[in-house]
């Protein structure tokens, strides 16, 4: 019966911490260098903190978005040409439907938007 060799401490090593390798243009690597160089951190502590920050700033960036859209429809007269539309192109992208009302011989009017059925619970 073979005997069995016994695992090397730099093979257990190497298998606990996986390598990645990225093929980078020489200027996209001094780039990299020099700004890991100035901030003082290793390439792989901008690349992992490049990373995590991507989650919350997309969760920032969602919610700036939510929070422009609902001030712009609180106030759908002060709000911009440019946010409006890009609203109403979304309604129409997603299938929702704008509807304006107006109380007759009254200032009175509004809109509101109608949910297509495959966004409803109900069936």
């Amino acid at each position: 019966m073979a005997r069995r060799r016994r695992e090397r401490y730099v093979d257990r090593w190497r298998r606990e911490h996986p390598d990645i390798h990225v093929y980078l243009t020489r200027p996209e690597y001094e780039y990299l260098r020099k700004v890991s160089e100035s901030t003082g951190m290793s390439v792989k502590e901008l690349v992992l903190g490049a990373i995590k920050d991507i989650n919350s700033l997309r969760e920032r960036l969602v919610e700036a978005a939510i929070l422009e859209v609902f001030e712009c429809l609180a106030n759908w007269d002060s709000c911009d040409e440019d946010t409006s539309g890009k609203i109403l192109e979304a309604g129409d992208r997603y299938g929702f439907e704008y509807m304006e009302w107006k109380v007759e011989g009254k200032e009175e009017y509004g809109a509101y938007w109608i949910l297509p059925k495959r966004y409803t619970t109900s069936n």
